[in-house]
């Protein structure tokens, strides 16, 4: 009754509850049993709940750009919360024609990201058919907004 006598909600209240109970919680706990079974019950702790990685365009730096010859460039990656952001990070790089659809794996790799933003090297090879292409990165990580997870920049124009 409290909580009216103040304008409040009380469903406000309770994720106000809620927030200062897992900040202060060690352990693991289950999110599906707190928000009635919305989620898919990963087990996360207090310091990854309220954090967000993002991926920023990648830049090639490898020039000309010769189809099947390498390929060199750089990403971005940062997080958004109250994580510092030690947390192993796996990521990719596509090529594709139409930055859509069958993107082309080029590389792969693993980012421990203690000081973030970081700044990622990654290298491979043109496809070998010369045209325009899209070079797209994408971290794997389930956060609270995976929308993010994934940018791209181009399309390149890859030559013989």
């Amino acid at each position: 009754m409290w909580p009216q006598a103040y304008g409040l909600p009380a469903r406000i209240v309770q994720v106000l509850l809620l927030c200062l109970i897992v900040l202060s919680c060690q352990e693991p706990f289950f999110l599906e049993t707190v928000v009635d079974g919305n989620l898919e019950g990963d087990e996360i702790t207090a310091e990854e709940a309220f954090f967000d990685y993002y991926v920023m365009s990648p830049v090639v730096t490898s020039d000309p750009n010769i189809a099947g010859g390498e390929i060199t460039g750089t990403f971005n990656l940062g997080k958004n919360g109250l994580s510092e952001g030690s947390f192993d990070i796996q990521w990719a790089v596509y090529t594709s024609k139409n930055n859509l659809n069958n993107p082309v794996l080029l590389t792969q790799g693993e980012a421990l990201l203690t000081d973030v933003p970081a700044t990622v090297s990654f290298s491979g090879n043109w496809p070998v058919s010369a045209a325009g292409y899209y070079v797209i990165v994408e971290i794997n990580y389930s956060d609270y907004d995976t929308s993010n997870n994934k940018n791209n920049s181009g399309p390149y124009s890859v030559g013989n």
